[in-house]
């Protein structure tokens, strides 16, 4: 009984070690010989901490990353929004899918090193740092007036990205912090924001839902503008406006949407589907109700 009571406790322990991961079933970790453990008994610490913030509701986005750490022993002791090690690279489930119906909070194992290590050298394990740990004392620029618009119906139009739009990821690493940059090429112009930045602004952007708001009143804004997604992604620092309403067209391309919602100050930003009146509607009422507010499509 003893034997089959342990038996059940190691899958249990598995099923939690790889609650934090999309594809987990494609997830390598290693379980080590451990004098004082037996088989995923070293995760019990770890396992603990993560399932007390959880029950709790206080399970922070770096405490899943830092579980996820514990997780495949990864020997870091400081977590970012990703990491890398000695078996693959671990980062928020959205990357590689649309942001539209991506996972918020997961994260997803990819089988490659972002960081390559030099050749006298093992496989390095790094965390994955924010370039604006803090984003509230980030440098922001206004994105400007821009175009007005009265139509009662939004498109993608106004934007073509027919062209291929290339896009990698460039680390930027030193002795302290490592941070990566997603790059596009779009218009014969290269941006760059950074990847931590991209991933909350998609936690923290918000959908057009009227539920929430019923029978709740938001002044009235009427002064809507257009504006290119180029010259928002060619200012430094985060995007955002003293108040309005402002509107970018994506062209329906996901890399440019992402490189905006990495760029844009998480505050106040409605992703839209279709941009028809319905929809505008309740977009309008979404969010904080008061400030500046972007609507992507």
């Amino acid at each position: 009984m003893q034997i089959y009571n342990e038996y059940l406790h190691q899958f249990v322990l598995l099923r939690d070690a790889l609650l934090p991961f999309a594809n987990w079933e494609e997830v390598p970790f290693e379980v080590k010989e451990y004098s004082e453990f037996k088989g995923l008994r070293f995760l019990e610490p770890i396992r603990e901490v993560f399932l007390t913030q959880l029950l709790g509701k206080k399970l922070t986005h770096k405490s899943i990353v830092q579980y996820a750490q514990g997780v495949v022993s990864s020997g870091l002791n400081v977590a970012g929004y990703g990491f890398q090690y000695r078996l693959g690279t671990v980062l928020p489930a959205g990357l590689g899918e649309s942001a539209r119906t991506a996972a918020l909070y997961l994260l997803k194992w990819h089988p490659v090193q972002t960081i390559a290590a030099n050749e006298t050298q093992d496989v390095i394990a790094v965390s994955f740092d924010y370039e604006y740990d803090d984003y509230y004392a980030a440098p922001r620029v206004e994105a400007g007036k821009g175009t007005p618009l009265k139509e009662d119906i939004f498109s993608f139009s106004g934007e073509n990205y027919d062209e291929p739009i290339i896009a990698r990821l460039l680390p930027n690493y030193g002795t302290d912090r490592t941070t990566l940059q997603f790059s596009i090429e779009m218009d014969e112009h290269e941006f760059s924001v950074d990847l931590g930045q991209l991933f909350r602004g998609q936690r923290f952007m918000y959908r057009p839902h009227r539920s929430g708001n019923a029978g709740t009143s938001f002044p009235q804004r009427n002064t809507i503008s257009s504006h290119f997604a180029a010259d928002i992604l060619s200012h430094s620092g985060l995007v955002t406006n003293k108040d309005d309403i402002h509107f970018i067209a994506t062209g329906g391309n996901e890399l440019v949407l992402w490189a905006l919602l990495g760029k844009l100050y998480p505050e106040n930003v409605v992703l839209l589907d279709k941009g028809d009146p319905e929809e505008l509607e309740a977009a309008y009422v979404s969010g904080k109700g008061y400030g500046t507010q972007f609507l992507l499509l």
